[in-house]
């Protein structure tokens, strides 16, 4: 990847998994794959390529409209998002460090097989830069504290400048996401998993 891209998107990596941590908001079928109330916050371990691994809480600050919807804002370490739900879909407006026009779709609510197709404006690094996305979402079970759990499996895969980026999601019902995985052309870049309280 060129450099002149990698800075910006290097952020966006980062910090996706974590904008993803508390998505949940109001709207048709929205919850039971998130719940979240305002002051709810979550830890999760994260491994990247570019650092060492650490624990990172992301909090529900306050509700604030995405779009043409009412969702919520998220703050952490890495900065502020904005998600909400739209008609049963899961929409990300902004991520830290990246912009999203108009909001793309992340997970499909009370679905457990789904695809979605999106077109539109990435901005990162001071600049926008056009980008399609498929998100497919399919069932699936992993391994939690030694037991096996169904979850639901959120595949987003983003084009852009020549680029791919896949986020791979593993939702568990009324917990939320639970794992992830980052991959920016086909080389794995962040992990997160769900720390106990």
């Amino acid at each position: 990847m060129d450099d002149r891209l990698l800075n910006p998107w290097r952020a966006f990596l980062i910090a996706l998994p974590i904008a993803l941590i508390a998505i949940g908001c109001g709207g048709r079928g929205a919850g039971a794959e998130f719940p979240l109330a305002v002051g709810r916050s979550w830890s999760y371990m994260v491994n990247s390529v570019f650092e060492t691994s650490r624990v990172e809480e992301v909090k529900v600050l306050r509700k604030v409209p995405v779009g043409d919807v009412s969702g919520y804002e998220l703050g952490g370490p890495m900065g502020q998002s904005r998600i909400a739900w739209k008609d049963g879909v899961l929409i990300a407006q902004q991520l830290p460090n990246a912009t999203f026009n108009p909001p793309v779709p992340m997970l499909v609510a009370g679905a457990t097989n789904a695809n979605r197709t999106w077109k539109g404006m990435i901005g990162a690094g001071g600049r926008g830069t056009q980008a399609t996305a498929t998100l497919v979402q399919e069932p699936d079970k992993q391994q939690l504290a030694g037991q096996t759990v169904q979850m639901t499996k959120s595949t987003l895969t983003v084009l852009t400048a020549g680029n791919k980026i896949e986020l791979i999601t593993w939702f568990q019902k009324g917990e939320g996401p639970v794992r992830q995985e980052q991959r920016n052309n086909d080389r794995t870049v962040v992990k997160f998993d769900s720390i106990a309280p």
